[in-house]
């Protein structure tokens, strides 16, 4: 092979990736494989069942609206990540902050409402996170976060933190997932 051939080959691999990298665009990527033989170069993709889809933001006027820059969640591939959520009643912005038990019970209501949008419940839930202003607090909210699932409960993990949104004593997150 020439010193010209050479350059072609590589100066074409180049122009494919590089148009790979545009066509994908948002950072997200295929792969691709070139067959090289001297008389042409074929280019392949993964398999349409590994296509990436776009994020859908769900919302929902029955849980309280974003107090930042953020969504109440995000569903991408069948995944839904919730924000955390605290205890504030949608129906009128207030806090529920009469007792742990009621407030943990307004998060889980505020959770509920989002996975019902995104068509879920919490048979869907692979994942929580919960953040506590103190874990003497741990077993109430253990025992209510329980009460909303049946067998089958998702990983978890529970925190103590300084401090929470607005003076809140418990935060939750969820992860889920409806294939």
């Amino acid at each position: 092979m020439s010193e010209q051939q050479s350059q072609t080959k590589i100066t074409r691999r180049r122009l494919l990736t590089t148009l790979a990298t545009l066509i994908a665009g948002a950072g997200f990527f295929k792969s691709i494989q070139s067959c090289e033989s001297k008389s042409n170069e074929q280019v392949k993709t993964e398999p349409e069942k590994n296509k990436i889809t776009m994020k859908k933001i769900i919302s929902t006027k029955n849980a309280p609206g974003a107090i930042g820059p953020y969504s109440q969640a995000v569903m991408i591939n069948g995944f839904l990540y919730t924000s955390g959520q605290i205890c504030i009643n949608p129906e009128n912005g207030e806090l529920v902050m009469d007792s742990i038990h009621n407030e943990t019970h307004q998060v889980m209501k505020n959770l509920k409402a989002i996975l019902s949008e995104a068509g879920m419940d919490f048979s869907h839930v692979i994942k929580t996170g919960i953040f506590l202003q103190s874990m003497n607090d741990f077993a109430t909210v253990n025992d209510i976060y329980a009460s909303y699932f049946t067998t089958d409960y998702p990983a978890r993990e529970t925190v103590e933190v300084a401090k929470l949104p607005k003076g809140v004593n418990v935060e939750i997150s969820m992860v889920a997932y409806k294939g």
